[in-house]
């Protein structure tokens, strides 16, 4: 019984190592559904929360090279990068977005 504990505690010590490493390749820092777009305003809404889009905002994972703000659609899992908006105060700004494949 002890080795059972102990081998399964050094199963779950290395997957948890493993899934930190995964997590460490990510060049973004948070992640969702986008739930609502508004292109006109730049706008996107993800897990409840508001984020602005910046106006010259990077977006990598689609087939196009040059892929714009219009080329996101609702229900797409996304990661991104916020910074601080100079209007706001709060870290709300997306420079940086990767869709993630389904």
């Amino acid at each position: 019984m002890k080795t059972f504990i102990a081998r399964t505690f050094v199963t779950l010590a290395l997957l948890a190592t493993v899934g930190l490493a995964v997590a460490a390749d990510r060049p973004y820092t948070h992640t969702g559904f986008i739930s609502q777009l508004d292109a006109t305003t730049n706008a996107v809404v993800i897990r409840k929360q508001i984020y602005v889009l910046d106006k010259t905002v990077n977006i990598h994972g689609l087939p196009k090279v040059f892929a714009t703000v219009s080329d996101l659609s609702r229900g797409m899992d996304i990661g991104f990068n916020v910074v601080r908006n100079p209007k706001t105060g709060r870290e709300d700004l997306i420079k940086e977005i990767w869709v993630i494949p389904q």
